[in-house]
């Protein structure tokens, strides 16, 4: 979880309306306080729905002020108290803490494997199961998916196919739901390279009917278990995210997927080419 905001973004009570997947996450505890809220408010936003968070260890979760220790200590501590430092004017640690209202199941599940991997892991080396862990925790999607198909496209990297000759079907079929606080993060500014890392759950067709808070519930007891399972970063699809229809104007262009930067060739397509 520790890690740096991008920049003095000063408080904006309006943040869910910056980015569609914000407002997805986050539009329901509108109206939100004139300035940066304070432990006490963001405990009022995170009891908002009438839920309760709760940790590995089955302790209910709450922010307190302060700085978040680092590796398995921190995983040790939030499990057996509950508690989220938040930094003042720290966006980072802010959509933390709100993860845990949104996808409060995959937040525990996340915590009791980092518990469990640290039992077999040698004091101060992270090994590939923490290092999945905590790659999803940090830049995560949930991607809710009604068709194989689709979901083989993006592991493949072939997003030409998926987003210009497919794309009536990834609007209807493809749902992507920001997971990890630092993606939140990254999404107050949108750059066009930000990658996220996809978690695929496989759901009944018509999710994209249900209400933004229905579907989070849904992928939420989805994917808890398939968390818990995670056992390296390449479980994990990387995602250009602003190529998601809808999450950038630009993208209307059926140019905008041809920058190599971001929408890179798959490994498969790569290795041929070298063959």
């Amino acid at each position: 979880m520790p890690g740096a905001t991008r920049g003095p973004l000063p408080w904006d009570a309006r943040f869910p309306g910056r980015h569609r997947a914000l407002a997805a996450l986050f539009g329901d505890l509108e109206p939100l306080p004139r300035a940066w809220p304070d432990p006490r408010a963001l405990n009022a936003l995170l009891a908002r729905g009438g839920g309760t968070a709760v940790t590995a260890g089955g302790v209910p979760v709450r922010a307190v002020p302060g700085i978040a220790l680092g590796g398995g200590d921190w995983e040790r501590r939030l499990a057996t108290t509950g508690e989220i430092p938040v930094r003042q004017g720290s966006w980072h640690d802010l959509f933390n803490l709100l993860a845990w209202r949104a996808f409060p199941r995959t937040k525990a599940a996340v915590n009791g494997a980092h518990l469990e991997a640290l039992v077999h892991e040698a004091e101060g080396r992270r090994g590939p199961r923490r290092d999945a862990l905590a790659a999803f925790d940090e830049d995560g999607l949930v991607v809710a998916c009604e068709d194989d198909d689709l979901e083989a496209l993006v592991r493949d990297f072939r997003w030409r196919e998926l987003f210009v000759d497919h794309r009536d079907a990834a609007c209807a079929r493809l749902h992507a739901l920001v997971f990890g606080h630092a993606l939140c993060e990254k999404l107050l500014a949108p750059f066009k390279g930000i990658t996220g890392k996809a978690l695929f759950v496989a759901v009944p067709p018509g999710f994209g009917r249900l209400p933004p808070s229905e579907q989070r519930a849904l992928a939420d007891r989805i994917a808890a278990p398939q968390v818990a399972g995670l056992i390296s970063p390449q479980a994990l699809a990387p995602l250009p995210v602003l190529g998601l229809p809808g999450w950038w104007p630009g993208n209307e262009d059926p140019a905008f997927y041809d920058d190599p930067a971001v929408f890179r060739p798959g490994r498969r397509v790569r290795g041929a080419d070298q063959g």
